[in-house]
């Protein structure tokens, strides 16, 4: 075998010594969009998950762990790589693994172990994507097997958004599914892959990595399990109804009106169109699906020649809002989309049904895992250290909160008492939760949780790394070429700054967009009707709520018609102060006063069209193609101080 040295670990355990002269195996489950609601976590009361709690019973569970990133791409980047999003550069689902300077110069976590002589077998969803640095890793690559299969509708499934734009919305269906609709579903599929490889033996220790998509959208499950929960008796998440309230404008965007919005807000749609519990229904329903296939797994484990020299790992990516906070889906930092199942068995080490309230991440997996396996650490530092202490005691000292980062200089921390998040442009939240395990009422501002802020500020990154493509610096140039640019993660950048957009275009000409940036809720826009220039600013009213998404616009329009036939310079600047002026080739043609951006524009800027499923910023109905020539278009942001 290709081991550099084999495992060597002597752990005591109630007073015993067990040693382990083989390197064990491991058996590693990624479970997709699952939060706390587990029985072992008392996360809800109506949770049906007795493979987790049984699996729980058995090792060690963490019940302070959370995600370091509380999205799919930034979070399986983390642990797969050891490394954390302000050092990679990878903070939301559009950022690149391949682009990254420090994800390229590190052995992803399944590599190493392979370098190391294990054989690895990989089935599921584990990477986000398909990156070309995770090629080749495995000995054996399943797939994804399916994947989530986003069209398998519900034959009974009303579709009550079909109205609404809205970029994710063909995600957010729910139902129970019979026949061939049912069999469609990868999870099963991957449980018995997965369950297959327990059952064979080999010659070198093996890797098993089996990544499970539900309960990630959409909420649609085998009929058994979506028949084992009565609707109306199900209870809703709790909600304090001023819970905004004391929350900065950053909390309050991510909270209600982040990325890939649903038009008027989701919360607004999905209560006042009756279908809160319908969601809640498919979600613990996909919960307990998704449990009864790693239940499956587990069996063939227990029935193995490996049940006695395997450690298994069971962990969720990142946790799911249903109304907290009138917060659905993930894209937060607070505990309903931070906090998750993670358990750790390792034979004869960790004592069964111990927890401990350790605040640890998912950045803790991969070091935990070369420490217990006995294998040599990788070249590149890892930014998590082992859990082998609280496995051997669980009550021993840990010494630092866990981590969480949604976006560039967007971190939280977590104690077992405390949460401390800080906002990129410096505002906080602080939660108490000895007292507010709701994390209803933030105390940041009270000066006598100065000194607990200071202490656990010495936590935060001190740099981070601009993300490789959800966010960018100013200025930006779109051309034919390079079309479009993301900005998913909420930032400050054009939040009350004066903005400029600078189009060269023609000779040839038409109506349409020549440039769009924002979502649902806000942006700017610079386009040409009836011949005419024209630069529109899109709004939500302030303060931020759940119920006022409903965008204002203010347009300025130029009275100078463009000359087909030749080029032109078209510039647009909204100021600080309010003012907004259109000039052609240097001549102001017209002039106004509109509102700065109140919020971040979390979606796609975008040349010549409005992009697909995006609320129309002008007075156009999308998708408004230019199709005219456009020789590039420069956007520059911030940096004045009239």
């Amino acid at each position: 075998m290709k081991f550099v040295r084999f495992l060597s670990l002597i752990f005591t355990i109630h007073g015993s010594l067990a040693a382990a002269s083989t390197p064990p195996n491991i058996l590693f489950i990624a479970v997709d969009d699952m939060n706390d609601w587990v029985g072992c976590l008392n996360g809800h009361p109506d949770a049906i998950t007795p493979n987790i709690d049984r699996l729980a019973a058995r090792g060690t569970l963490f019940t302070n762990a959370h995600t370091a990133a509380p999205v799919c791409n930034p979070s399986r980047a983390a642990f797969l790589s050891g490394r954390g999003p302000w050092t990679t550069g990878i903070y939301h689902n559009s950022d690149n693994w391949d682009q990254s300077p420090a994800l390229r110069e590190s052995a992803l976590f399944p590599r190493h172990f392979r370098n190391q002589g294990y054989r690895v077998m990989m089935g599921g969803k584990l990477y986000h994507g398909a990156p070309k640095m995770a090629k080749d890793i495995a000995h054996e690559d399943a797939g994804q097997m399916g994947g989530q299969s986003f069209r398998v509708i519900a034959d009974d499934f009303p579709d009550p958004f079909k109205d609404l734009r809205g970029v994710h919305n063909y995600a957010v269906h729910w139902g129970g599914l019979e026949g061939d609709k049912a069999a469609q579903l990868s999870d099963p599929k991957i449980a018995t892959w997965a369950s297959k490889r327990l059952s064979q033996t080999y010659d070198d220790p093996f890797l098993l990595m089996v990544g499970f998509h539900r309960p990630h959208t959409p909420l649609t499950s085998p009929k058994e399990f979506w028949d084992q929960f009565d609707r109306e008796k199900l209870t809703l998440p709790p909600l304090n109804p001023n819970d905004l309230e004391d929350m900065p404008w950053m909390g309050r965007q991510v909270a209600i009106a982040g990325f890939q919005g649903m038009e008027g807000g989701h919360y607004k749609q999905i209560t006042e169109r009756g279908h809160h519990r319908d969601i809640l229904k498919g979600y613990l329903a996909a919960c307990a699906f998704v449990d009864a296939q790693i239940g499956k797994v587990l069996d063939t484990l227990d029935a193995s020649p490996h049940h006695d020299n395997t450690i298994v790992v069971l962990f969720s990516d990142h946790g799911w809002g249903i109304g907290e906070r009138y917060h659905f889906k993930k894209w937060g930092l607070w505990d309903d989309t931070t906090r998750i199942p993670f358990i750790i068995h390792v034979p004869e080490v960790t004592a069964p049904g111990s927890r401990t309230d350790a605040g640890v991440t998912l950045l803790d997996l991969y070091p935990t895992l070369v420490d217990l396996s006995g294998i040599d650490s990788p070249s590149q530092p890892l930014d998590g250290r082992s859990l082998r202490s609280l496995l051997e005691n669980p009550n021993a000292q840990w010494g630092r909160p866990a981590l969480t980062t949604y976006g560039p200089n967007n971190h939280a921390l977590r104690t077992s008492r405390w949460r401390y998040i800080r906002w990129a442009d410096g505002s906080e939240e602080l939660y108490d939760h000895k007292n507010d395990p709701n994390e209803w009422s933030n105390v940041a501002n009270d000066s006598s949780n100065d000194q607990i802020k200071s202490r656990l500020a010495r936590h935060f990154p001190k740099n981070n790394l601009p993300a490789i493509a959800s966010d960018h610096a100013s200025p930006v140039t779109l051309t034919p070429e390079k079309n479009s640019l993301k900005f998913s993660a909420v930032q400050p950048n054009f939040v009350d700054q004066p903005i400029t957009i600078r189009a060269i275009i023609g000779p040839k000409f038409s109506d349409g967009v020549l440039l769009q940036h924002g979502g649902q809720y806000c942006g700017y826009a610079l386009y040409v009707q009836n011949g005419k220039p024209a630069f529109a600013i899109m709004n939500v009213p302030q303060p931020l709520n759940w119920n006022t998404l409903d965008p204002t616009r203010d347009i300025l329009i130029s009275d100078l018609t463009l000359n087909p036939g030749k080029k032109h310079q078209i510039e647009a600047r909204l100021h600080r102060d309010g003012t907004t002026i259109l000039t052609v080739d240097g001549t102001e043609v017209a002039r106004s006063r509109a509102q700065t951006l109140s919020i971040h524009p979390t979606g796609v800027m975008q040349l010549g069209a409005v992009p697909d499923k995006h609320l129309p910023v002008g007075d156009y109905q999308p998708p408004f193609p230019f199709e005219g020539s456009i020789e590039s278009v420069t956007v520059e942001f911030g940096g004045e101080s009239n």
